[in-house]
């Protein structure tokens, strides 16, 4: 049934009357007329009696009066559901992020995207923690509005926005005796360097392979049985291991028994802001902005794509 059709019911069945229904809509007369009669032709049955002076509800009608109010008060509850909800997702960001992917830049940003929604409409960010294959998936899927991961990754025609460079650092126990300054590749190639599971930190894993092979030096990269960076250095302070991982997240969550030290000609990745191609909603493109006015002061360095990829990295927003 159409519901304007039913809206015109109600009105004169309250009104019991046509012109004090029509003025009650701000239709004419003849309008509100012509719709009662084709909704008594589409259910079969009189609902209305009319005379010159009175008009009366038909047992038909009276019943549907009831229905017709419950129905247009369900309607009004779904109008008002699905504004609400077009305003929570003009505020909503779902961003997902890898255990690799929170260099400062990226903190940053998010600050001055609050910043930005202070005197608008709420900012809901709805953070996600996973692998870097689930969130490029969620992205995808449209799960998530957008993901950081380190490149280079698969991207499958999403498109990625470069934030900032990503340089590995390592840790060990703080009983080391190490001098101040970089450590060589040459040093660390000589003994064990646990690295947390490739499908963990793929970009990371496979930069430190490539550094070493680079620098023409045979690798030993163990891989931890550990489910976070944060475990992992903590295998460091307990095991006497030493560690490869990311300089922003050893920063944020080295313990004090562990030492770190920068590398010399040592891996690094690309982190990225993953999105899909269309135009972002209005959150996605404030991060956006705000990721790219940061990376214009340090500059990610180029990107190599990963084989096989369809990718198309940009470096600021569109």
């Amino acid at each position: 049934m159409d519901l304007r059709r039913i809206r015109y019911f109600v009105a004169v069945a309250e009104e019991l009357h046509f012109r004090r229904a029509a003025e009650r809509l701000h239709v004419t007369q003849p309008v509100v007329s012509e719709q009662i009669r084709k909704l008594e032709a589409e259910l079969g049955a009189e609902l209305l009696t009319r005379t010159q002076h009175s008009v009366a509800l038909t047992e038909p009608g009276a019943v549907l009066l009831d229905e017709a109010r419950a129905l247009l008060r369900q309607a009004d509850r779904a109008a008002r559901a699905v504004r609400g909800a077009q305003a929570a997702a003009a505020g909503r960001l779902r961003l997902g992020y890898a255990a690799d992917a929170l260099p400062p830049a990226v903190t940053d940003g998010l600050a001055a995207l609050g910043a930005h929604h202070a005197d608008g409409p709420p900012l809901s960010l709805q953070p996600l923690l996973d692998s870097p294959a689930a969130l490029l998936d969620g992205v995808r899927r449209g799960r998530l509005d957008a993901a950081l991961v380190c490149l280079p990754a698969a991207l499958g025609g999403l498109v990625a926005t470069a934030v900032a460079d990503e340089p590995a650092v390592v840790a060990l126990p703080r009983a080391t005796r190490v001098g101040p300054g970089p450590m060589s590749l040459r040093r660390l190639a000589g003994a064990p360097l646990t690295v947390l599971a490739r499908e963990l930190s793929p970009a990371f894993h496979d930069g430190a392979v490539a550094a070493f092979a680079r620098a023409g030096l045979p690798h030993q990269l163990v891989e931890s049985g550990a489910g976070s960076f944060e475990q992992l250095l903590l295998e460091v302070a307990a095991g006497g291991r030493r560690a490869l991982l990311p300089a922003s997240v050893a920063r944020r969550l080295a313990p004090g028994a562990v030492t770190l030290r920068a590398i010399a000609g040592g891996p690094s990745a690309t982190v990225a802001l993953v999105t899909r191609d269309e135009a972002p909603a209005p959150p996605l493109r404030a991060l956006r902005a705000a990721l790219a006015a940061r990376a214009e002061a340090a500059p990610a360095a180029p990107v190599v794509p990963f084989p096989g990829a369809r990718e198309r990295v940009a470096v600021g927003a569109s």
